[in-house]
């Protein structure tokens, strides 16, 4: 139960970053800091599935 409310979570939060950099580049504003929470999100959820293969 708490890995699959952690992937629904973190998977929202990919959607969220993903449509905050579309909105940036139609804007022409710079991305760097919306890229790197998204790479962060994404490494978490990477890290949270090999955790949950190990239980």
């Amino acid at each position: 139960m708490f890995f699959s409310l952690l992937y629904l979570c973190t998977l929202f939060a990919i959607v969220i970053f993903t449509i905050m950099i579309i909105m940036n580049i139609l804007n022409d504003r710079s991305i760097q800091k919306w890229l790197s929470w998204l790479t962060g999100v994404v490494f978490f959820y990477l890290f949270s599935v090999w955790i949950s293969t190990l239980f």
